[in-house]
Parts: C-alpha cells; sequence; structure tokens
C-alpha cells in the first residue's frame, strides 16, 4: 500500500519537475495572428462565441457559422463590437452541399481561410448505447463529417500555401454516451492522421490542435445527467487556456490544462 502510495508520489513530482522546465525554458512565444481569417463552426454560443470573441481580441477576422442564424448574429454583433471584421453564416455542417455553399462565401467576403475551428456538437443526452445504425446517422454527420468536410474545403489552400492551423474541439464530457463518443474519438483519429501527414510531408507550416474540454460550464455540460456532481470551469476561462496552446500550435490541447498529468499517473 505505501509502495504504491510512493511510486504515485514519484511520478507527481517527476511530472511536475518537467512541467517548470517545459513552462520556463521550451514554452513556444505566441504567434501573431493579426488580420488572419479565422472560421468557426458551432459560434452562436458557447464555447463556440467566447472564441470568436479571442480571437477578435487579435485583430483577425472572423468567419462564424452556425444552424441558428440569430444566435450567430448575436456572437457576430460581439465580435464587431470589438472592431473586428465579422460574417455570420447559417450552416448545417450535417450536409455537404451547405457546407461547400458556405466555404463561397467564405471567400468570397474574407477571402482564404487561415484558422479553421471545428466546434461541431450534436448529442443525445437520452441515449446511453444507441447503436442503431439510422439513429447514429446525425451524430456522425453533424461531428464527424460536418468537421471533414469544412476541412475538405479549405486544407487544399493551405497545402498550396504550406501554411494554417485546423483545430478540432474533442469535448470530452459526455464519454457513457455511445454515439457521441464514437463521433468524436472519429475526430481526434482523423485530426492525428492530418499530423502525421504533414509531418510525412514535411508541410511545417500547417498545424492541427486537439482540444479536450471537460467540465466546462457549457449547454453540452449542463444537459448530461451527471454534471451536478462536478464544479466546471467557466467558459472564458476554458477559452483562455484554449487561446494560450493554440497560439503556440500545441497538438494536444487539455482544459483544464492539468488534465493530462492525471491521465498520465493513472494506470
Amino acid at each position: 500500500m505505501f509502495q504504491f502510495f510512493f511510486d504515485q508520489l514519484g511520478e507527481i513530482i517527476v511530472a511536475t519537475i518537467f512541467i517548470t522546465i517545459y513552462e520556463l525554458y521550451l514554452l513556444k512565444k505566441p504567434k501573431d495572428i493579426k488580420g488572419n481569417v479565422v472560421l468557426i463552426t458551432g459560434a452562436g454560443g458557447g464555447i463556440g462565441r467566447q472564441l470568436a470573441l479571442k480571437f477578435a481580441a487579435h485583430k483577425t477576422k472572423l468567419a462564424l457559422l452556425d444552424i441558428d442564424k440569430s444566435r450567430c448574429d448575436e456572437t457576430a454583433s460581439e465580435v464587431r463590437a470589438l472592431g473586428s471584421t465579422c460574417y455570420s453564416y447559417e450552416c448545417d455542417v450535417s450536409i455537404q452541399e451547405a457546407v461547400a455553399s458556405v466555404a463561397r462565401l467564405v471567400r468570397r467576403d474574407l477571402g482564404e481561410v487561415d484558422i479553421v475551428v471545428n466546434n461541431p456538437c450534436r448529442i443525445d443526452p437520452a441515449s446511453h448505447a444507441n447503436l442503431k445504425g439510422e439513429e447514429s446517422q446525425p451524430f456522425s454527420f453533424t461531428n464527424i463529417f460536418g468537421s471533414l468536410w469544412i476541412i475538405g474545403e479549405f486544407l487544399p489552400v493551405m497545402n498550396a500555401r504550406k501554411k494554417g492551423h485546423i483545430v478540432n474541439i474533442f469535448k470530452t464530457v459526455a464519454y457513457f454516451l455511445v454515439d457521441y463518443v464514437l463521433t468524436k474519438f472519429g475526430i481526434r483519429g482523423m485530426s492525428e492522421s492530418l499530423a502525421e501527414d504533414f509531418v510525412a510531408h514535411k508541410k511545417f507550416g500547417i498545424h492541427i490542435s486537439i482540444v479536450y474540454p471537460t467540465d466546462v460550464d457549457s449547454q453540452l455540460f449542463r444537459k448530461v445527467t451527471f454534471a451536478k456532481n462536478f464544479t466546471p470551469l467557466s467558459v472564458e476561462t476554458a477559452v483562455d487556456i484554449m487561446m494560450e496552446d493554440i497560439l503556440a500550435n500545441r497538438k494536444h490541447i487539455f482544459v483544464p490544462n492539468n488534465l493530462w498529468r492525471a491521465k498520465a499517473i493513472n494506470k
């Protein structure tokens, strides 16, 4: 028993030393994104809206997408109040033709996209083990294919320009919802594959970030049944963590940012 305790304590100490060295000597300087065109899906509220405001503070130009146009327009108004150029688009990312149509509008209004933030989320909190194909399709088409189609529209130009950044949000708050988890692990697998492709083909100017927000006080968090057992981070705090790591081109971004330490020592 005591040996197990000391083993765990030792791993915590080693992890803490590593983190300290990393933060003091290896932490990357935030990149300058002033003037960049940033596209965000799921921008009508929660994490998507707060990310839009944070990117606006860096003087970027924003393309905001959401299936709820009125909420997306609200976000756009807040962004414009900060002095940033911003366009709001109604888009159901589960429909490939809709994504292609909006992509054309974005290029017309703002030019080519430098940073893509995939933040789609379709979830049914009442479904704990729904594995029927037809009922699972809406989750797949929104959460997986929606992100895939967005990337497919803008990655070719990033490849040609040899620069860009793709950020995929992997919300980890609802691990007990099988349909949802299936789609989100699909997002992670796609992200890892893209990252390997960028390295293999020496596309060092194109970055991929996978964001793992958990226990964040979003609409999704309040929907899941066990949320009452946790004290969540505010959306503002969570997005502050995300932005710091996105601007450092970090591949894996944990929110809260000490989450990976707990994962590392949990055997």
